[in-house]
């Protein structure tokens, strides 16, 4: 299933991309519910980069999702792999100048890899597109949550 938006920022290029691609500085913001931790002998930013993000969620143990940098092209491009069980999923952010500032486009790709997931498919791409105004709102936040360079 591949689902795509894009918002525009009031912010210049390289520092929204420098914002929207920091996972540790995303995961500060988060209120302690999603920690992140280097993978070994890995790097922490840029092309074949892998971070271990665990998310916090009421009720349920911790998971851990690895986190891999496949696309690395400051300040155009940046795709990065998480391995959540049973699907695997590609997020693609695109970043352009427009009039506002800077457009940021997002693909993401899921792909099922569970007959559960693979039911919940259609559930979850029209949850996916009730939520855009909600992704919006969270990376505006992200940028907002820091001062223009």
């Amino acid at each position: 299933m591949k689902e795509s938006f894009s918002i525009e920022v009031k912010r210049p290029v390289q520092e929204t991309f420098d914002s929207l691609t920091d996972l540790e500085r995303f995961a500060s913001l988060s209120e302690g519910k999603l920690a992140v931790a280097a993978v070994p002998d890995r790097p922490r930013r840029g092309k074949g980069s892998a971070l271990l993000l665990t998310a916090q969620v009421p009720g349920q143990a911790e998971a851990g999702i690895l986190c891999e940098t496949l696309e690395w092209e400051p300040p155009s491009v940046c795709t990065r792999r998480f391995a959540i069980k049973d699907l695997p999923t590609t997020a693609c952010m695109r970043f352009a100048p427009c009039p506002a500032g800077t457009r940021v486009t997002v693909d993401l790709e899921l792909d099922p890899q569970s007959m559960l997931y693979k039911l919940m498919l259609p559930a979850l791409a029209l949850k996916l597109r009730g939520d855009k105004e909600k992704l919006d709102a969270q990376l505006q936040q992200q940028l907002d949550a820091q001062p223009p360079s």
